[in-house]
């Protein structure tokens, strides 16, 4: 009984990961993003066009939350980000 609770529980967080992968998922999903955010590649290249009221996010997988140059982060964002928040 209790491992069906567990899968049961699980279950919906797992419907999340269907989609995993998939570029049109993706675009669709950065619509809500680039008001204020770009991808552009350091070479000035634009992956994708957006705002630049937000930090670029080419290359944010692994970078520290809140220590993009240029941009005026929260007090409670830059702490995180101190605090090892990726």
């Amino acid at each position: 009984m209790r491992i069906l609770s567990v899968t049961i529980a699980v279950l919906p967080l797992m419907a999340s990961f269907a989609h995993a992968g998939d570029p049109a998922v993706g675009e669709n999903d950065f619509k809500k993003c680039k008001s204020c955010h770009a991808i552009t590649v350091e070479d000035g290249t634009a992956i994708q066009n957006g705002g630049k009221t937000g930090p670029n996010l080419y290359g944010i997988i692994g970078r520290t939350a809140g220590s993009y140059e240029g941009f005026r982060y929260g007090a409670e964002l830059v702490a995180a980000g101190g605090a090892g928040l990726i």
